[in-house]
């Protein structure tokens, strides 16, 4: 008995392109579902996320600054997800890495309050939206680095 080996897609095919949306899609639904809650959580319990006396980099943040920062990073979500379906893959990557940080910064919670300080939730979406932050940061340097070509004899659109 034998098993046919397949290549994987060629890179630019229809199917790269389509297999990329599709892990878009994925890395962009989870880390937008867990930082919404994550930062909803953190604007509605502010004091259960801050240290009484907080590092110079911790009194630097306010309650405001969380659902505006949230606003700007699914902001940039957007631009990330319509750059990419316009065949604009680096600028997509640009976009996607800078929405990364939207995850990343989490870990910074640890910073002024010790882990053991938070409850089981919210230590849960810390470290998943760290996670969604990687995801999104691999996610966009990947294409960074290896974008699906265009295919010229179609008028230039991504295949």
């Amino acid at each position: 008995m034998t098993s046919a080996i397949t290549a994987p897609p060629a890179r630019g095919s229809a199917e790269s392109t389509s297999n990329r949306i599709l892990g878009l899609r994925a890395v962009l639904a989870f880390s937008l579902v867990v930082s919404g809650v994550h930062y909803v959580d953190n604007t509605v319990r502010w004091h259960h996320y801050v240290a009484e006396d907080p590092s110079f980099p911790g009194s630097l943040i306010h309650r405001w600054v969380v659902p505006a920062s949230g606003v700007i990073f699914v902001g940039l979500a957007v631009l990330a997800y319509r750059s990419f379906l316009h065949g604009r893959y680096r600028r997509a990557a640009g976009y996607l890495g800078a929405y990364s940080i939207s995850g990343l910064v989490g870990m910074l919670h640890y910073v002024d309050v010790a882990p053991s300080d938070f409850d089981a939730f919210q230590n849960v979406f810390v470290v998943l939206d760290a996670a969604a932050g990687v995801a999104a940061a691999a996610f966009a340097v990947h294409l960074a680095r290896r974008p699906p070509t265009l295919d010229r004899s179609s008028g230039g659109s991504a295949r």
